[in-house]
Order: structure tokens, then C-alpha cells, then sequence
């Protein structure tokens, strides 16, 4: 038997005994960390659901509404024309005598610009700033400029309304043909320089042109830019004006030479595109009176009545153009419509129809970025208003002349005390005779109605631009100057007839697309019960035409909310 070394047996592991204290704590730590889980897991999904509170704080605000510190309007200064009365400074504008301005209210602060580049600052040939004291910054504040010409360049009778500044206007009307000049006007009553940028178009489209952009017109300064100088030939231009800084008052002045006869002078403010235009108080000349100035001559074109339109979009626009005689309505015009479907875009000019003055009808296609002009031919002697509606902002404006006869004076009387001097024999060929003279042998005879055997010279011609009278608030105002025949002129695009009070107690009854007429005394000159009609004052007298529209009221002060 063999017996082992007791050495060499290998030792039996000791079990590890777990108490009692050990099981308790690893159940605490396994319920735990189980609850733990749960409790997480819990939280992740009620978390899905939970909406927790929000806390908002307002800041403090405060409503404020500033005080009104008046109406700044701008009443343009004396006409100008390039040249001296030499001749001389071609490019030079120089004044022509001193306008007379009229104001609706007397206890208005009156300043003159101090710098002009017609060389006319702080002298009365300057145009004028006009504050309206706050109390009467309501929309009853209002006045015009005019001034009667009569010089060997420039003859006839110009009108404008005081304006407010604008930091974005537009100017239709005047020409860069010849004889026809155009003068720009900027003018800044502000105490802040602008800088302007100007864009001109014309029938064919867009004019491009140094010197439209960058032109700065410092706090208190007018600047003169020649149009004919920017663009010659141009029939029909329009020209956009837009400011940065100070805002600007912009206005046109056109005058005409046929020859070397004047043809008449105006002022042209400037407009806000919309989509209804209303030119008001459109005086007509008979077809007889205008072919004294046509017949046979290729220098009158412009002494035809004429509406020139331009679209502010970038797409074509559809325009309806109603012609309104005094006594009608749009209404009217609408049942005689005499539209041929032909589109006006600037190229292929379309006419009115010869025919009785009835009212009348007729569709436009606008071409954007070229002007177009419509012939308003066979209209009879009287009384017009023209309402367009398109559907996109448009501008325009219409251009009508009067003929008027030029009286010589009257030869003087024979001396009895002297016996009558034998008269020598007048060859039967003789042009001076009081008789008939034979035409050459195959000459053709003259068309048309016979027309008066008086010399052009002896006609003074005159015209006006008729600018769209903008939509008034309840309350309006302008102002009627003396020596001239003045007509208040009212038009209702709306549909309900209306009733407007005169200051002076009178009280007009103007219907619904139609319009009215009522002569004015000098003086003050406010509108009751004006709200969205359109109004203008034509001025007039024999041989002389000019009107200026009635001004909205103008943008008063609004309430402000101020933060700390």
C-alpha cells in the first residue's frame, strides 16, 4: 500500500459565506437602480405630453402723437427762359419778371429760397416757402402762383398750385421739338441736402441721357435743368423724379415760338401715378378757330387738343378714357362708345371720330416705358372733363390752346379841316386790292370752310396743360387771383351725386360720374363736403388759358409708439 506524502495533497478551497447584511444590500442597490430607470424612462415620456409654463415680460411703451408743426408748401417763382433779352447765355436761365402768388389763408410764414441757378435767391423772382401755421394744417390750406407774360420771347398766362415736397413725382407734359422749350425746376425747402435722379421717356421709349442721375439740390436751393438740353425732338416726354434726403418740388415749365411769333407759356406740376385720372375743366376752341392756325401750316400740331397717358408698370395696361362734356356723365360716354379696338402705344397714334360733341368712349393699350398721345379731334367748342381708369397707375395729362384775334388799333380819324387826297388807280392784278383776285390757271381751290382773311400774325395763340386734379379730403382750399375770369371746376367719379358748400355760401350739386362748373370772385377759396372729388381752377381771359388743380390734404402727423 502506498501511502502518500501529506505534502502532496492538494489543499480544498474554502467556500465564501455571504450574510445576511450582504443579501440586503444588493437588493437595495437592485431595486434602485431599477426605480432609477423607471423613473427616467418616465420622465422621457411624460415629457412628450408636458406643457411647461411661459413667463413673458412686456416692455414698458408709450403712445405718443407728435404736435403737427405745419404745412410746407412751395410756390414755383418767375418763368424762365434760356438766353438773355440779347440773346446771349443760350444755356443760361434767366427770370422773367415776378409771379403773384395767392393764398387761402393770411397768418401763413412766407420765405424765399436763397439760391437759385437762375441766379433769382432771396429776390422776389424766387419761389416761395409757404408754412402753414399747425392750427390750419387740416387740408384747408392751399394757393396758386400765376403770372402773365408779354415779352418778345415769351407771352401768355401760367398757373401752378403751391405743392408739398415729394421724395417721388412725376412731370407729363412739355416738348424738346422745335420751338418748344422745357425747363426743369427742383426746388428743396427742406434744411437737408437731396440728391435727385431723374429718368426720361418719350414716344419711342426710354431716353437715355447724361446728367439724369446724382443731381444734388442743396437744403434750400433750386436747380434749373434744361429738358431740350437732356433730349431734342422729343414730342411727348415724361420725366420721373425721385430724391433721397430732403424732398423736392418739382414743376415744368413749357413755352412755345412758332417763327417768330410766341405760341403761349404754362406750368406743369407734378403728379402721383394712379389708377383714375381726373383732368377737370378743359376749355375746347371750335374746329373753325383752330384751322386758322393749321391751314397750310406744319408748325401747329400742338395746337390740337391732345391727352398724353404713360404707364408706371412694367406690363401692359389697359386704360378706358371717357370723354365728358359739361351736362354729361361717364355713364354717358360709356352708351356712346365709339372705341375702334385700335391700341394708342405711342406709335400708332388712334383719334377720336369727327363728329358732334357727344360724349364718348374709347379703350387704350399702354406699352410700358413709351409715352402715348391721343388726339382728341372733332370735339366742338365748349366745356370738358376726361376720366381715365386703368388697371395699373398710371400719369397723364391734357394739352388744349385757345385762338384768340389780336385787335389793332383802330386808324385815326379823317381831319375835316383837310380835303380827301385823290387815290391813284389800282391795277385789276394788283394783290392790294379789295377785290378779287384771280387764281393762276390750274391752281386748285382751297378746301374746307372759308376761314377769315386776317394775317396770322394777327392771332395770338395760347395753351394749357391740364394736370390730373388728385382726390380731395372733406375740406379743400386754393385760392382765386384777381384780373382774370376765373371757373371752379368739380368732378364725382364715384356713383352718388354729391353736394359741395362753397365758402361764400353757394352749393353745388355735382352727379355721379359727372361734373359741374361755378365762376369764382377773387379771394379765398374753400371746398365742404369735398371728400374723393376732384376740383381745379381755370383761369382765363381773352387770348389767355391756364388752370391749377386743388391739392389733397396733406399727410399730418400719426401716433407713434415710443420703447425706452
Amino acid at each position: 500500500m502506498t501511502q502518500l506524502d501529506s505534502g502532496e495533497l492538494e489543499p480544498t478551497p474554502e467556500r465564501r459565506r455571504v450574510t445576511a447584511r450582504q443579501v440586503v444590500e444588493w437588493s437595495a442597490r437592485t431595486t434602485a437602480g431599477i426605480v432609477t430607470a423607471a423613473i427616467a424612462a418616465g420622465v422621457a415620456f411624460g415629457s412628450l405630453f408636458f406643457v411647461p409654463p411661459t413667463w413673458s415680460v412686456t416692455a414698458p411703451s408709450v403712445e405718443v402723437t407728435p404736435v403737427p408743426a405745419g404745412v410746407t408748401l412751395v410756390c414755383s417763382g418767375s418763368v424762365l427762359r434760356l438766353a438773355d433779352d440779347t440773346g446771349e447765355g443760350a444755356s443760361q436761365a434767366t427770370a422773367i419778371g415776378e409771379p403773384t402768388i395767392v393764398l387761402s389763408v393770411e397768418d401763413a410764414d412766407t420765405a424765399l429760397i436763397g439760391t437759385s441757378d437762375a441766379g433769382t435767391g432771396d429776390t422776389a423772382q424766387a419761389p416761395t416757402i409757404v408754412t402753414i401755421p399747425p392750427g390750419d394744417a387740416t387740408g384747408v390750406a392751399g394757393g396758386l402762383t400765376v403770372q402773365q407774360l408779354s415779352t418778345g420771347s415769351t407771352s401768355g398766362l401760367v398757373a401752378a398750385p403751391c405743392t408739398t415736397p415729394n421724395l417721388r413725382s412725376w412731370i407729363v407734359g412739355g416738348a424738346t421739338t422745335l420751338g418748344r422749350t422745357s425747363i426743369l425746376t427742383l426746388t428743396n425747402p427742406t434744411e437737408v441736402d437731396s440728391v435727385v435722379d431723374l429718368r426720361l421717356y418719350g414716344e419711342t421709349g426710354p431716353v437715355d441721357a447724361p446728367g439724369l442721375e446724382g443731381i444734388l439740390v442743396q437744403a434750400n436751393t433750386q436747380r434749373v435743368i434744361p429738358v431740350n438740353g437732356l433730349a431734342v425732338d422729343l414730342v411727348a416726354p415724361v420725366i420721373q423724379i425721385s430724391a433721397q434726403g430732403g424732398a423736392v418740388a418739382a414743376t415744368l415749365q413749357q413755352s412755345i415760338v412758332r417763327g417768330l411769333e410766341t405760341g403761349g407759356a404754362e406750368l406743369v406740376p407734378a403728379q402721383e401715378p394712379a389708377t383714375d385720372l381726373v383732368m377737370t375743366g378743359i376749355r375746347v376752341e371750335s374746329q373753325a378757330s383752330l384751322q386758322v392756325m393749321t391751314k397750310g401750316r406744319v408748325d401747329e400740331d400742338d395746337v390740337v387738343p391732345m391727352l398724353r397717358l404713360f404707364t408706371t408698370a412694367e406690363e401692359r395696361t389697359e386704360a378706358v378714357v371717357s370723354v365728358v362734356p359739361l351736362g354729361y356723365t361717364v355713364a354717358d360716354a360709356a352708351a356712346g362708345d365709339t372705341d375702334d379696338g385700335d391700341s394708342h402705344d405711342g406709335h400708332d397714334h388712334g383719334e377720336i371720330v369727327e363728329g358732334q360733341p357727344d360724349p364718348r368712349q374709347l379703350r387704350v393699350t399702354l406699352i410700358p416705358g413709351a409715352v402715348s398721345e391721343i388726339p382728341l379731334t372733332g370735339l366742338a367748342a365748349g366745356e370738358y372733363s376726361i376720366f381715365a381708369s386703368a388697371d395699373a397707375p398710371i400719369v397723364g395729362a391734357v394739352r388744349s390752346a385757345t385762338v384768340a384775334t389780336r385787335l389793332a388799333p383802330a386808324p385815326p380819324a379823317p381831319d375835316p379841316a383837310q380835303p380827301a387826297q385823290p387815290q391813284p388807280p389800282v391795277a385789276d392784278n394788283d394783290p392790294s386790292s379789295s377785290g378779287p383776285v384771280d387764281a393762276p390757271a390750274g391752281a386748285p381751290s382751297a378746301p374746307g370752310p372759308s376761314l377769315p382773311s386776317i394775317p396770322i400774325a394777327d392771332y395770338v395763340v395760347e395753351f394749357a396743360w391740364y394736370s390730373p386734379a388728385a382726390r380731395l379730403g372733406q375740406t379743400a382750399a386754393s385760392a382765386v387771383p384777381r384780373a382774370f375770369t376765373s371757373t371752379l371746376a368739380v368732378a364725382n367719379p364715384g356713383g352718388a351725386e354729391r353736394e359741395v358748400s362753397l365758402g361764400d355760401g353757394a352749393t353745388l350739386v355735382v352727379p355721379a360720374g359727372g361734373w359741374t362748373t361755378i365762376e369764382v370772385a377773387a379771394g379765398p377759396l374753400i371746398l365742404s363736403g369735398a371728400d374723393g372729388l376732384s376740383a381745379a381752377i381755370t383761369i382765363h381771359d381773352e387770348g389767355l388759358i391756364a388752370q391749377a388743380a386743388l391739392q389733397p390734404p396733406p399727410q399730418l402727423a400719426r401716433p407713434v409708439t415710443v420703447y425706452p
